[in-house]
């Protein structure tokens, strides 16, 4: 996708000045000012090489968004993922993790967080 490219290329300037930022990791179409958001197809959370691709090594992340990722991963991939921004975020970096309430009673609600919602 396009976006997703273009974000890619955004995302490098920061970096190459090895500036401290703010991230969305698996942002689909979501976007915040101040924040740089990131998608699978070029940074996958769970990839080592994709971390090193984008990072190399470096402490740069300030505070990660995650929303709607976390339960589509399971329990030893989000913990893999949670390592790999640990060893990329700064010293006290925070990291907002938000899932949707599965057992919400309200259909429509349901509707409204499953993919595509």
């Amino acid at each position: 996708m396009i976006v997703y490219s273009a974000r890619r290329q955004l995302f490098r300037v920061p970096l190459l000045l090895n500036k401290q930022i703010n991230i969305i990791v698996g942002a689909a179409m979501t976007s915040q000012r101040s924040w740089y958001s990131t998608n699978q197809q070029w940074l996958d959370i769970t990839s080592k090489s994709d971390w090193e691709k984008v990072f190399s090594g470096r402490k740069l992340i300030v505070n990660v968004l995650a929303e709607h990722v976390f339960e589509h991963l399971t329990y030893e991939q989000a913990k893999i993922a949670l390592n790999f921004i640990k060893i990329h975020m700064c010293s006290g970096g925070n990291i907002r993790i938000a899932v949707p309430d599965g057992y919400h009673p309200d259909e429509i609600y349901l509707a409204h967080v499953g993919i595509a919602g």
